[in-house]
């Protein structure tokens, strides 16, 4: 079978640039490791970057032998709104299955305004937040010290802990200018981070196991994007079963309300009376061996290859599932004793 991964290299590799270029992207070590896991298999394996040469790209690959490839997507886009629904959407309109979540599910996750007002009206606890479109809707009521996060990015780009008005119109309005997209004020959950990963679809559902960030010092502070570059100083969390029931249900109820796919990544913080606030999903989780997703398999007994493998078997079944016609030559071959 061919597998093709997509990821972004070339982000220069557009008709045109179309507002603030995309700053997440894959190191190409973890893309290679990647490739030599599936190697490894014995499957057929190409590279392709995820810009405007794509489309030649595909259609080449899937026109050899007339082998319609499963692509692994680990694009997260170039630029413009809702990055991380492009691929998808590319591979849905050509045709061809893919791993992740489909352009609806990213579109909801993506939007962290949009994902909070679900879980508001779904009961799943999150921190109470003021939104603004514009340096006019500053005067807002707001509870401090907040957290200041831009409405649609993701690796904490741009998030700042503001502790009254004048730290917030200041820092608001140097967000407005960068981003060019709305922000929104969440009241700041003092304490320890944790992160809660899912693989599956439906109501096949696997956790992972709920790992502790330890930020040290830092407790007090956001765990920005400098920090995600570096090794989390993770643990597993000590945490009352009735909670980590509580947590996993509720994970489970967003993952499904945001009908994601295949995979993602839960961020959380208790406050100093126990209580767990959900502070984001994330769709696209880093398969890095070094983020929050890769260190909750290892605490769970999966290597890095296993995890990666086992993820392919979940984005492949569910075209079983649910594209029942859909020309997808599977290997079973992948799954090893």
């Amino acid at each position: 079978m061919r597998i093709v991964i997509l990821y972004n290299k070339d982000l220069d590799r557009v008709i045109s640039k179309f507002g603030r270029q995309n700053k997440e992207l894959y190191d190409e070590k973890a893309i290679k490791r990647i490739e030599k896991i599936f190697l490894d298999h014995d499957y057929d394996v190409r590279l392709i970057d995820g810009n405007v040469d794509m489309f030649d790209k595909l259609r080449n690959v899937s026109n050899e032998k007339d082998m319609i490839p499963f692509v692994f997507n680990l694009a997260y886009g170039i630029q413009g709104e809702s990055r991380y629904t492009h691929i998808p959407s590319i591979l849905e309109m050509l045709g061809l299955p893919y791993f992740g979540s489909g352009p609806f599910g990213h579109t909801l996750a993506l939007d962290k305004i949009a994902t909070k007002m679900l879980m508001k009206e779904n009961g799943i606890p999150t921190p109470d937040f003021r939104v603004f479109y514009s340096t006019d809707d500053l005067n807002k009521e707001v509870d401090f010290p907040a957290i200041l996060k831009t409405a649609m990015e993701t690796s904490s780009f741009g998030m700042k802990v503001v502790n009254n008005r004048e730290e917030l119109k200041e820092s608001a309005a140097g967000l407005f200018e960068d981003f060019e997209q709305p922000a929104f004020a969440e009241r700041f959950i003092k304490g320890k981070e944790y992160a809660l990963g899912l693989i599956g679809n439906l109501n096949d559902i696997e956790f992972l196991p709920v790992i502790e960030n330890d930020l040290g010092d830092e407790g007090d502070k956001p765990y920005t994007s400098d920090q995600k570059k570096q090794e989390p100083h993770t643990k597993p969390a000590n945490l009352p079963e009735k909670m980590l029931n509580e947590m996993q249900q509720h994970a489970k109820a967003l993952f499904r309300i945001l009908r994601l796919r295949d995979y993602a990544r839960v961020d959380m913080r208790i406050d100093d009376q126990g209580k767990y606030y959900f502070l984001e999903i994330n769709s696209m989780a880093g398969l890095q061996s070094t983020g929050f997703f890769m260190a909750a398999a290892r605490i769970a007994g999966y290597t890095f290859e296993d995890m990666i493998i086992k993820l392919l078997d979940t984005g492949m079944q569910k075209y079983f599932t649910t594209h029942e016609k859909l020309r997808v030559r599977y290997n079973s071959k992948h799954k090893k004793s």
